[in-house]
């Protein structure tokens, strides 16, 4: 074998090990965005949980204060007074209150996931690119190399 040849045979070693490592990397970049989109949809299912478990002890404060309401009124006799009734309807109102913030705060963690999620898989189709890009040039290199003979 000549030179010419060991250069040759050489480059393609070279070339194939190359692609090798651009098929890896391009595995281990894609297991990454999986991962990040299974990280975004857990915490997203997080904050859903927490958000329903927060409405209900709201909930389940309101209906004690209301029942703590009709207990005091039937002790002091003023079952039927405006009393009664003004104190219940304001803790009916901060409850409705309560509820309605959880429920924007709801949202808008749903659309920060949203807007996580979206930059993910664009951050992640950038990195597709760039590597289609990358084994383009490569590949160019190769076919250089591959002239000489």
């Amino acid at each position: 074998m000549g030179i010419v040849e060991g250069i040759i045979a050489s480059a393609v070693i070279g070339a194939g090990s190359a692609a090798m490592q651009q098929r890896e990397a391009k595995k281990a970049a894609s297991a990454q965005r999986e991962g990040q989109a299974r990280i975004l949809a857990e915490e997203r299912k997080r904050a859903e949980v927490e958000n329903v478990r927060k409405l209900r002890q709201q909930v389940r404060e309101q209906r004690i204060a209301q029942a703590s309401l009709t207990s005091q009124a039937a002790l002091t006799g003023g079952v039927g007074g405006s009393a009664v009734a003004g104190a219940s309807a304001s803790a009916a109102s901060q409850a409705a209150g309560n509820v309605s913030f959880m429920q924007d705060i709801a949202e808008i963690n749903t659309n920060i996931g949203n807007i996580q999620m979206d930059t993910a898989q664009r951050v992640g189709s950038a990195q597709a690119r760039g590597e289609r890009e990358a084994g383009t040039r490569t590949r160019g290199k190769e076919g250089a190399v591959t002239r000489l003979s």
